[in-house]
């Protein structure tokens, strides 16, 4: 049970608890591209939130070769980077990881992330080559594409 009292104290309680409920998590596909990789430093340097990569690494670089922070675990085939376990990267298909996200609304908490919908959805992930590259992989066109009502995000946010 924690006693405040003074003003100073009653203050900082209720900024240290409006901290921990204002913290944001953001989802950035394509992020260990130019791009998301930037995105993902600036979001990292920038605020306290929690950042989701997803990459399959087609053209972008794993995070050990251009992130700062350590990578500190691994769990399930997911990366986890800095002490404060804010950045988690999936070496996989965007698609395979929103959908495992909606099956399950508590997939994330596995990996030390407990909330509901994402903050923000940066996507920066797109397959080199366009239509070619589609029409010419089966693997890829065979997976049904999400539609933007089915994303896991906050209704007010701005798409």
């Amino acid at each position: 049970m924690t006693i405040v009292t003074s003003a100073q104290g009653i203050l900082s309680l209720l900024l240290c608890d409006l901290n921990v409920r204002m913290t944001k998590t953001h989802f950035i596909s394509g992020g260990c591209g130019f791009v998301g990789r930037n995105m993902t430093k600036r979001l990292f340097n920038t605020t306290n939130d929690n950042i989701v990569i997803v990459d399959d690494l087609s053209i972008g670089t794993e995070p050990e070769t251009w992130f700062s922070e350590p990578l500190v675990d691994e769990i399930n085939g997911a990366k986890i980077y800095g002490e404060d376990r804010r950045v988690i990267f999936f070496k996989s298909d965007v698609r395979e990881i929103i959908r495992a996200f909606q099956k399950d609304s508590n997939f994330f908490k596995q990996f030390g992330y407990d909330f509901e919908r994402f903050n923000d959805v940066f996507h920066f992930a797109a397959i080199v080559g366009g239509r070619l590259k589609i029409d010419g992989d089966p693997p890829v066109s065979s997976i049904r594409p999400i539609e933007l009502k089915e994303l896991p995000i906050k209704p007010d946010a701005i798409l």
